[in-house]
Parts: C-alpha cells; structure tokens; sequence
C-alpha cells in the first residue's frame, strides 16, 4: 500500500481527503505548524487549519497553542480505536435503514398483487419455460403449432419423468413431441375463438400462471404477443382454477393416444 491507498482507506473510515492527508502528515512530523504540514501534504495551508481543527475535534489531533500554532497526532491505537467505531456505528446506521426499507417494501408486497406483463414471443416463451419447470405437482399448457418450440417440449417431457402431471392441449400442435406420460389433448374445432387473437395458457401447480393474446400484425404473418404473468399471488391461483375448470369441462381430458387405441 502506498500514501495514496492509505488516503483512499482513510476515506473510507470517515475522514475527508484532508484530514487524511494532513494526518498521514502528522505522522511523518510527530509535531508540526500548518506551513510544515503543507509542505510535505498536498493539502492548501489555508486548507491545513480546517481539516487540522476537525481533526482536533475527533480526538486525532492535539493542538498546542503557540505562535504558530503546532499540531500533533494523537497515538495510533487511540486513532484506530475512534475510526473503527465511527466505521462500526455508520455501518449499523446504514443496515437499519436499509433493514426499514425492506420491511416497507415487503409490508407493500403484502398488500398489492404482483401482475407482471412480457411482450415478445422470444420473452414469452422463455417465462414459459422458467414457470413450467419449477412445477411440483401439476402443469397444464395450451398453445398452437407456432407458439411450441423443441425447448419446451423438452421442459414438459422433463416435468413428466420427474413424475408431475403434465397436460399439454392444442389443436394443430406435433403430439408427437411428447412422452407417453404427457397427457396430450386435442382442442376441438368447434371451440375455435371468433377473433384470432388467442395465444396460450400456462397453469403450474395452481398458483401460476401466464396468458397470452396476439396483437397487431407489425410484420405480415407474424402477430405480436403479448401475455400477463403472475406466481404465488391470489390473482394466479383464482384464474388458474378457473381455467382448469373451464378445460375440464369443456373438452374431452383423455389422452390423444388412448382415445386411438
């Protein structure tokens, strides 16, 4: 460490830029004046007397009063022992209030429901894949042909290996994407929506979900998405419920493949 780490680390304890140098200086003068202390600090003389007297008042710096006054370091047990409780109590200072912070931001998080909105079909399909594969009991998603991609697939076959109920729905998707323990079920024709403006619909364990519409053609044939998100809040659980009961009562929930055999 050089003198101008030690005047960084000084810093850091509290004293300003001054007072460190000035102190640094001390050390090498034992006793000095300001003119002393100037010299061989790149500290202002006009500048030694303030830093010099705040010094004083933490207890760093004696002074004697003479013509010119004289000023000399306090020892360096006693310096150490000062700045490393002034550190000790702005460092308690500052975690309170951070610890303040954080309960009135949780106190908040209580109170309001956490809806989140994500727009791009790159980003969709990613939230996608980050809510289904923390599921531990049940999943159940419905998209078409476009909004399916390989990674998902593989996210599902995953769930299902590791023994979760896996139902995927669809109606023009490949079914054959899938392990025989991901219940697969074919959206019936007769259900189709009056707008095509359906995206897809992802419920996890019953207390998360995500919805998705397609907007506005930007570019010819590729519709933009744009879908709501929320987990473990009141508002995912209600909607999750009630979309797997509309599917359950709404469409035949046997398997694609036992139904054929």
């Amino acid at each position: 460490m050089d003198e101008r780490d030690a005047v960084e680390a000084l810093e850091y304890l509290g004293l300003t830029s001054y007072e460190a140098k000035v102190f640094i200086a001390l050390q090498k003068l034992d006793t000095g004046s300001a003119r002393d202390i100037s010299r061989i600090a790149d500290v202002p003389r006009s500048q030694v007397y303030g830093a010099a007297e705040n010094l004083e008042e933490r207890g760093l710096v004696e002074v004697h009063q003479s013509s010119p006054i004289r000023y000399r370091p306090t020892d360096l047990d006693t310096a150490q022992t000062y700045l490393q409780s002034r550190f000790e109590a702005h460092q308690s200072d500052a975690f309170r209030y951070l610890e303040r912070v954080k309960r009135e931001r949780d106190d908040a998080a209580d109170q309001q429901e956490e809806i989140w909105t994500v727009k791009g079909t790159e980003q969709i399909e990613s939230r996608v894949r980050g809510l289904a594969s923390n599921a531990e009991s049940n999943l159940l998603y419905a998209c078409g042909a476009n909004e399916l991609t390989a990674e998902t697939s593989e996210v599902l076959n995953d769930c299902a290996s590791e023994g979760i109920e896996v139902t995927f729905v669809s109606r023009d998707a490949d079914f054959d994407a899938f392990q025989p323990q991901v219940r697969t079920v074919r959206f019936p024709e007769r259900l189709r929506p009056a707008r095509k403006q359906s995206g897809r619909a992802l419920t996890v364990d019953n207390h998360r979900l995500l919805l998705s519409v397609l907007g506005n053609e930007r570019i010819p044939g590729l519709p933009v998405e744009t879908a709501i998100w929320s987990d473990e809040t009141a508002f995912a659980a209600v909607l999750s419920e009630l979309i797997q009961s509309w599917f359950t009562t709404h469409l035949d929930m046997e398997d694609t493949r036992s139904a054929t055999n």
